[in-house]
């Protein structure tokens, strides 16, 4: 049968209250044809999240209706092995409860580490094209580093953006602490090509569902869009890392910066804007100035403060992301790719490419 995860919303939640729940909806379960798994409880946000094996969403409400009416604001069908990749990692179960190996109560919390890579190389021929990808040599270390520090590498395809997932805050940024040291040190070290790199993080974190997304697709692309908006070598973090004690003085000397909740829901609105408008070749900053609704200076500040770029060079960024996957895919030619990330004209979309990644995208389909 198919996995699914639900979250249900209730104030004053307490873990006993649960457990009495769980063995109600287990007495139960028989008639919908459902298997309970097990739970997660946040007292302090007043969730919780069911893990559950059934044939459909509408068994997973029954169960839940009948045995005590608490019906869930979120059911979401989950891919097995995308949620072990998240979720299982050295637990107990307690009366369906989920506990930390160190007997903590799991309260469903994730955190994510995105590590974005961009080669930077004065490539010459087509063959050259694959060198914008993460050398091995820098793609092997980030996944040890990862591993040591004990987190989780995720499989998210999302530009060449490197994920690992965490169950704490603080071994989280501990890790994004360790990677920056490591690649800032091998990068001045040596001479070797592969190294020619520039790289930024952005560590987010969260619970598995809320009401508006699926399975972690905000914090994941939470993590990606700080990693893009990270100055180079940078560390970016949402505020939630701060709100769950996972800053210390010990991070003091790296180049860490927390954002501020008004700071990341500004982030958040900048991207939805300019990727929702990426294929609009009239859409510039005038045009982003009045879909945010505040004055151009003001715009200027606000995204050179939590994006460290003024607002042409965030948009084009944007831009040549989204162009770099799709000529990866080469299902396109030039002149489409340009138009789809909103340049028509493909001598500028060329200056623009090369300028970004050190190589002309007509080299890929030489």
């Amino acid at each position: 049968m198919p996995l699914f995860m639900d979250l249900h919303i209730i104030e004053g939640i307490t873990i006993e209250g649960v457990k009495e729940a769980h063995i109600a909806d287990k007495s139960v379960e028989d008639k919908h044809n459902v298997e309970l798994i097990q739970f997660w409880v946040n007292e302090e946000v007043g969730t919780v999240m069911c893990l559950l094996n059934a044939p459909d969403k509408k068994a997973c409400v029954a169960i839940h209706q009948e045995s005590h009416g608490n019906i869930a604001c979120k059911v979401e069908e989950v891919e097995p092995g995308y949620f072990h990749q998240f979720m299982v990692r050295d637990h107990q179960v307690d009366q369906g409860m989920v506990r930390h190996q160190n007997g903590n109560v799991d309260l469903g919390y994730r955190f994510i580490l995105g590590v974005e890579i961009m080669c930077h190389a004065d490539v010459n021929s087509s063959d050259d094209f694959k060198r914008l990808s993460i050398p091995v040599a820098v793609r092997d270390l980030v996944r040890i580093s990862i591993k040591n520090c004990g987190g989780n590498e995720m499989k998210i395809d999302v530009s060449d953006t490197l994920f690992a997932v965490f169950t704490d805050s603080k071994t989280a940024l501990k890790c994004a602490d360790a990677l920056q040291r490591m690649l800032s040190k091998k990068m001045s070290n040596t001479k070797d090509p592969e190294w020619d790199i520039t790289f930024k993080l952005g560590v987010s974190g969260g619970l598995p569902l809320t009401e508006n997304r699926g399975f972690f697709e905000g914090v994941i692309r939470t993590a990606q869009r700080l990693s893009f908006a990270a100055g180079n070598q940078e560390i970016l973090v949402s505020p939630i890392i701060k709100q769950l004690n996972g800053l210390e003085e010990t991070f003091a000397e790296s180049s860490i910066r927390v954002l501020s909740t008004s700071e990341v829901e500004f982030l958040q609105n900048l991207f939805n804007i300019v990727e929702d408008n990426i294929a609009n070749s009239h859409f510039n900053v005038h045009s982003l100035s009045r879909a945010i609704g505040v004055s151009r200076p003001q715009l200027y500040r606000k995204i050179m403060s939590a994006a460290g770029r003024p607002p042409s060079l965030f948009i084009r960024d944007l831009r040549m992301q989204k162009a770099l996957r799709l000529i990866r895919k080469q299902q396109y030619n030039i002149s489409e790719v340009s138009l789809e990330v909103g340049i028509n004209n493909p001598s500028y979309f060329s200056k623009c490419f090369r300028d970004t990644f050190g190589i002309s995208p007509s080299k890929v389909n030489s």
